[in-house]
């Protein structure tokens, strides 16, 4: 599920596509997105450059959306009232992390997905409950993927530097090698089937037909009739089924920007079959890394090739060594926090108490969070590597405390190509509000759908549908509501940033308790919410209200510190 919430803003390219729409629940880019053949050489555009004016193409979709005024989320707060709430948010996350580590030490002769794991962790017992992390992490550390990946680097470099020309073609062999060696030739038929039929009706220049195709294309994985007939021919059922969802979000991009961007007069520069194999078989975020848009792929692939500066190799190094360092990170807690293996025993989980159940399903959350971060970071440190801007990892899970933040800033160039692709198309917010729920709902729809449809989690879709809706008419409540406007005025600006933040609050709530559902199920999520909310009531409820507000409070000064953009571009490193 490394896509199950989420949206991330492309580099170079999709800071242009920005919508001057300024009622969107979410970011998106203008309709005026098509390029044309000479954009297409560029020179070499440094990689600093590449992160600056992401950040300012981040800043720009703030200036857009309808948020509370910046004087009242960021007026300023006495110094020891922040102090009380940075020092709780310590003391909770300190306390979280002993907590379950002493849970998992005294419960772990009863639990079941539990195995042997590296010789480094000692006799500690390795929690295997987590099939995205653990997958990952096997294919990394397998030594052959790892030479292939540093194999991959030098080559590439080598290439750029003596023979530029082939760069592309090096860049295609490389990757179709490592997709038939790493996953099987079968696997491989079958995206190359995929990638040809979409080709193919690319050109009746019908975006409805694209979307057939593609629909078609992630039923074969996540429709049961289906899947039954694909699974025997893929050798390796579940990276095959990964490969082809990915792929089918690629080859979407590809043939929208087809049917956008050429006419039967006009010269297929950067949309022939080659160019669209490249860009759905690209090894960097092949298969676990974030979607780039086609646009910006062909812009970046196709620029003055030069060799990496030492600025450039420093902001590689940078983001791999905070790759590395959360990796570790994340594989140790699968050695002291069994949270995975406690939440699904049965036995065990029903004995917990409403403190020890909350603290868990705050921690899927971070951790769901983190095995989402480490891949997409990996995918960015390579495609860094060959001058290729891809969308940030996902921010802190602690920092989005809004559904709209949450879809803007989780998988951000997942929100980039939906937008475009579904809620722009649809009417977005350009033909009333009626209009704009309805692309928003199908917009959560084909997330459902594409992550394998089921009830679970269209009703994950459906709630976050609901989240959005609810903003929005809180937002529109807060600046019409007359006695409201009256009693804000009546308020000091500190007075106004506790009133916003004590009315979000229950908002951060149902953001959490609806992505709870998407990473442990919903009778799990239910059983957690219930015990949460009424076991020893009213204490522990009041509990979570107040570890919420502080945290909000903490997130709001950072911003007021250092500024939202600087926290989403992650400079702070």
């Amino acid at each position: 599920m490394a896509s199950n919430v989420g949206m991330e803003l492309d580099c170079k390219a999709s800071s242009r596509l920005r919508t001057k729409d300024s009622n969107q629940p979410l970011s998106h880019p203008d309709s005026e997105t098509h390029r044309s053949p000479e954009l297409l050489q560029q020179k070499a555009v440094p990689i600093s450059n590449m992160r600056s004016q992401a950040t300012e193409g981040e800043s720009s979709v703030e200036e857009t959306v309808s948020i509370p005024p910046a004087q009242h989320q960021h007026a300023a707060l006495p110094r020891h009232e922040l102090l009380v709430y940075a020092g709780l948010i310590v003391f909770i996350l300190v306390y979280m992390h002993w907590h379950l580590y002493q849970l998992s030490k005294e419960r772990a002769s009863d639990l079941e997905l539990l195995d042997d794991g590296l010789s480094v962790f000692g006799k500690w017992k390795k929690d295997i409950s987590h099939g995205q992390w653990t997958t990952f992490i096997d294919l990394m550390t397998t030594p052959s993927v790892t030479i292939s990946y540093v194999a991959y680097i030098l080559l590439g470099q080598l290439v750029a530097l003596f023979a530029p020309q082939f760069r592309k073609a090096f860049m295609l062999v490389f990757s179709v090698l490592w997709i038939c060696l790493g996953f099987g030739i079968q696997t491989l038929e079958v995206l190359l089937l995929h990638s040809f039929v979409v080709y193919v009706v690319s050109h009746s220049r019908k975006q409805m037909l694209v979307w057939i195709v593609v629909l078609l294309s992630i039923a074969s994985v996540t429709v049961e009739t289906f899947m039954n007939i694909q699974e025997r021919y893929i050798a390796e059922a579940h990276g095959g089924t990964m490969c082809i969802l990915i792929s089918s979000l690629r080859l979407l991009c590809f043939g929208m920007e087809f049917c956008c961007n050429t006419t039967p007069e006009k010269p297929l520069t950067g949309y022939n079959i080659y160019d669209l194999l490249l860009f759905n078989f690209y090894l960097p975020v092949f298969p676990y890394g974030p979607i780039v848009g086609y646009d910006t792929f062909l812009v970046q692939i196709n620029a003055e090739v030069k060799p990496l500066t030492w600025r450039e190799l420093k902001v590689i190094c940078k983001e791999f060594m905070r790759c590395i360092t959360w990796a570790v990170i994340t594989e140790s807690i699968t050695y002291f926090l069994y949270l995975g293996a406690l939440t699904y025993h049965h036995k065990t989980v029903m004995t917990l108490g409403a403190r020890d159940l909350s603290l868990l399903a705050l921690y899927h959350l971070f951790f769901f969070q983190l095995t989402t971060f480490v891949p997409y970071s990996f995918s960015r440190v390579l495609a860094l590597c060959d001058r290729i801007d891809v969308p940030q990892p996902p921010i802190c899970i602690l920092s989005i405390h809004f559904f709209r933040d949450m879809w803007r800033y989780f998988d951000r160039g997942l929100n980039i190509m939906f937008t475009k692709y579904i809620y722009i198309p649809l009417g977005g917010s350009k033909h009333g509000p009626l209009r704009q729920s309805f692309s928003v709902l199908m917009c959560f729809l084909f997330v459902a759908f594409w992550h394998g449809g089921g009830q679970m989690y269209f009703t994950w879709g459906l709630l976050n549908w609901i989240g959005v809706q609810v903003e929005a008419a809180a937002l529109a409540f807060d600046n019409s509501f007359g006695p409201l406007q009256n009693l804000k005025k009546s308020m000091s600006p500190a007075m106004l940033r506790r009133f916003y933040a004590a009315c979000a609050v229950p908002n951060y709530l149902f953001l959490a308790f609806s992505n709870l559902l998407s990473v442990i199920g919903p009778s799990r999520t239910r059983f957690f919410i219930s015990a949460m909310m009424f076991k020893d009531w009213p204490w522990n409820f009041l509990c979570i209200i107040v570890a919420f507000y502080c945290c909000m409070q903490v997130v709001n000064e950072l911003e007021r510190r250092v500024g939202k953009k600087v926290l989403l571009s992650k400079d702070y490193f």
